[in-house]
């Protein structure tokens, strides 16, 4: 199974613009302030990884509010 190498979240909840590079091997750890969105990060790859983020509702609730879109690549 390929690993993921890197994801890119644009507009999603409280991240404008946020690229994750990770890494070959080990474990990745996020952590920091309160709100500063580490939930979302885990909650957006889980559902990309799992195929939920294909549901409109699961997308419209992640978008930043006041914005059209978001993306993850």
């Amino acid at each position: 199974m390929p690993a993921l190498k890197s994801a890119v979240m644009v507009n999603i909840q409280s991240h404008t613009r946020t690229v994750l590079d990770f890494p070959q091997v080990g474990i990745v750890r996020f952590y920091g302030n309160n709100s500063n969105g580490k939930s979302v990060l885990v909650k957006v790859l889980s559902d990309v990884v799992s195929n939920a983020i294909s549901r409109p509702g699961n997308r419209r609730s992640i978008i930043r509010r006041g914005n059209d879109y978001g993306a993850v690549r």
